[in-house]
């Protein structure tokens, strides 16, 4: 970092980092934290009041070196897990997690919570393990809703309207299927 410019988290990373809710983060506003409100209304968090809480988890307050930075997000590039960078890098798990949440900021990555990744296995008989397996499933229920919609035109026929769900708005069934026709 130059200049002024620090590293902020948003309420969610800051919970995700410390394994609470948000409503516990936002408890600790003014006491804990002091965060401030971004330009688009939500709350940031300045990564150094943040690192210091994750003292008592093993991270110290200390800010890793940019060397285990950089062997991070190598490992997080390879796909490695979170327990896997811990025992790599023989860096505490809080540390790690810092690390991970910084990394999903820089490279746009989403990391779903264990129990988003347990519904999501519990409402799919294949089996998921990837972000792959993830893409799959949206496929397969994007093909069941277009499939579902296709039967639903043909139940309609020309006997009225339905709700065209690229638009959101009713539009006549033959129009419908004069456009699939072309």
């Amino acid at each position: 970092m130059t200049g002024n410019t620090q590293t902020v988290f948003s309420r969610r990373q800051v919970a995700v980092l410390l394994g609470i809710s948000e409503d516990e983060v936002k408890e600790k506003d003014n006491t804990v934290f002091h965060p401030t409100k971004g330009p688009d209304g939500s709350w940031r968090y300045a990564s150094d009041e943040v690192l210091a809480t994750l003292g008592g988890d093993g991270c110290d307050g200390q800010v890793p070196t940019g060397a285990i930075c950089a062997l991070a997000f190598e490992l997080f590039q390879a796909g490695k897990s979170l327990p896997d960078v811990v025992i790599s890098l023989k860096q505490s798990p809080a540390m790690v997690r810092t690390l991970r949440a910084e990394y999903d900021t820089m490279a746009g990555c989403l990391t779903l919570p264990s129990e988003a990744v347990s519904q999501i296995r519990q409402a799919n008989s294949r089996a998921v393990t990837d972000a792959d397996d993830i893409l799959e499933i949206i496929d397969s229920l994007r093909a069941e809703r277009d499939a579902a919609y296709d039967q639903g035109l043909h139940d309609a026929g020309d006997a009225g309207e339905v709700l065209d769900p690229h638009t959101g708005t009713m539009v006549s069934v033959s129009s419908i299927l004069a456009r699939s026709q072309k």
